[in-house]
């Protein structure tokens, strides 16, 4: 169940029981893992098949081997399957592809190394370690396709691309050349900690496009910033939207961060706000305002380095035919075609909608209450009312209700409420319930959050709660 599918991947707990394998290698190596090269010398396109690694038996199949590219593949991938590690150098093109009927796991045991062009599409990789692709690489995400890193810098104008419906979960995010392109074109983007515009050394800059109905890039551990190396930072960043016919259900950027854009100095008005040429909403002639931007903890707060001052900030809108505000200090607006006398409909939103980012809150003894957000209320005339869920069991049938609140604006919300029965403190588990209210006061639809699990204790305390 869920309000919105977009969290479905990101409240994924990505925790995997790697198991520890030493094999003896040839070449004089004691211990470690084989590396096997791709030849495609078997039926030239299955990962399970020896011959296409140059073997008669074996092929990357655990974390005693590892895979790597040195010329053009496609390959399928049947099976879930954990190896040591993944290469694809420089000058290769290679595409990693689900079989049909699956949807295969491939986890890193160790190192994630790209120098060529690699494509994923209707399968999930994992690894737990930072990417700094070389300068020749390129990534891109298709078909339904996850990718789970550490850290993701991209430094010297490597493309990132994601599109139909892929999911990319970072640590961080590094944009660091003004060639940098990453587009979201329906897929979505989730750093877990900072987005680096820019990175510590010259130039700075980046562009990302956002491209269809619903693309998303949710900030949620802290901000949009540069480093410390605040006047290397010259080259701006382009923020590139394709809008819809309607605009946005939902803010393409998502943020959770209290400091929005932090640590640029001067440089903030280097910030553009592009509105593509192709955009629908834009061709359409008509008088049209969506939001961009999403930050329930506030928007355009800037701290000079060495300052612990916030102030506003400033945005350009590069579209002669666009305008951006900041009215409700929680999104940043677009105005498109500002001066036409017809209002273009806006897209309906029939339910509202939740952010992909994980409730946080506090504990104290038994009661938990949730700080959640809320990225778009329903326009359909209906009331919204969200109540929190909860029970000892992983188990939402189970569930008794807490307190409720009626939502009146899109923002972050902390003022529902459950508590667990008296002398229970251990873990428990919770969810956000989303009624919609018609006019007779009757509830006419229903949905969820995602499920989440936090602990009570046995004296107050302050948790983000766990997935």
């Amino acid at each position: 169940m869920g309000v919105n599918l977009k969290g479905e991947f990101f409240m994924k707990t990505f925790v995997h029981s790697f198991s520890l394998a030493f094999a003896l290698v040839a070449v004089g190596v004691a211990f470690g893992a084989t590396t096997l090269t791709w030849t495609g010398g078997g039926d030239g396109m299955s990962w399970n098949d020896p011959e296409n690694w140059g073997q008669t038996v074996n092929y990357p199949d655990s974390a005693a081997y590892s895979a790597k590219f040195t010329s053009d593949a496609t390959v399928i991938v049947e099976d879930d399957v954990t190896i040591h590690s993944l290469e694809i150098d420089a000058g290769a093109d290679v595409v990693l592809l689900g079989a049909e009927g699956g949807f295969p796991e491939i986890w890193l045991d160790n190192a994630f190394t790209l120098n060529g062009a690699l494509t994923l599409g209707h399968l999930s990789l994992y690894c737990d370690a930072d990417l700094t692709p070389g300068n020749e690489a390129s990534l891109s995400l298709e078909d339904g396709a996850s990718l789970y890193l550490e850290n993701l810098k991209l430094l010297s104008g490597q493309p990132l691309s994601l599109s139909e419906g892929a999911w990319a979960s970072v640590n961080e995010l590094h944009v660091n050349d003004p060639a940098t392109i990453v587009t979201i074109d329906d897929s979505a983007l989730n750093t877990r900690s900072h987005f680096y515009c820019g990175s510590t050394t010259a130039p700075g800059g980046g562009r990302i496009v956002f491209k269809g109905e619903a693309p998303l890039l949710d900030v949620r551990g802290n901000n949009f910033r540069t480093s410390t190396n605040t006047a290397a930072w010259t080259a701006g960043f382009d923020w590139d939207f394709e809008i819809p016919l309607g605009g946005y259900a939902e803010p393409p950027i998502q943020t959770t961060s209290a400091i929005l854009f932090d640590k640029m100095g001067n440089t903030t008005h280097q910030n553009r706000f592009n509105v593509l040429a192709t955009s629908p909403a834009l061709i359409a002639g008509t008088r049209l305002e969506t939001a961009l931007v999403h930050a329930p903890s506030g928007i355009v707060r800037n701290r000079a380095e060495g300052t612990s001052a916030s102030a506003p900030v400033s945005f350009t809108a590069m579209s002669g035919a666009a305008a951006t505000t900041d009215a409700t200090a929680q999104h940043l607006v677009m105005t498109l075609n500002p001066s036409a006398a017809e209002v273009q409909e806006p897209v309906a939103v029939y339910e509202t909608i939740l952010s992909p980012a994980p409730p946080m809150g506090t504990a104290s003894r038994r009661t938990i209450t949730a700080t959640y957000q809320v990225t778009a209320l329903a326009n359909d005339g209906t009331t919204t009312r969200a109540t929190l869920e909860g029970g000892m069991l992983d188990d939402p049938e189970t569930f008794t209700e807490g307190t409720s609140a009626i939502l009146t604006a899109p923002g972050k919300y902390s003022n529902i409420s459950w508590t667990a029965p008296k002398g229970f403190y251990q873990t428990c588990y919770f969810c956000v319930r989303i009624d919609q209210i018609d006019g007779n006061g009757d509830v006419v639809a229903t949905s969820y959050s995602e499920l989440f699990s936090a602990d009570t204790v046995d004296s107050g305390a302050t948790y983000i709660f766990l997935k």
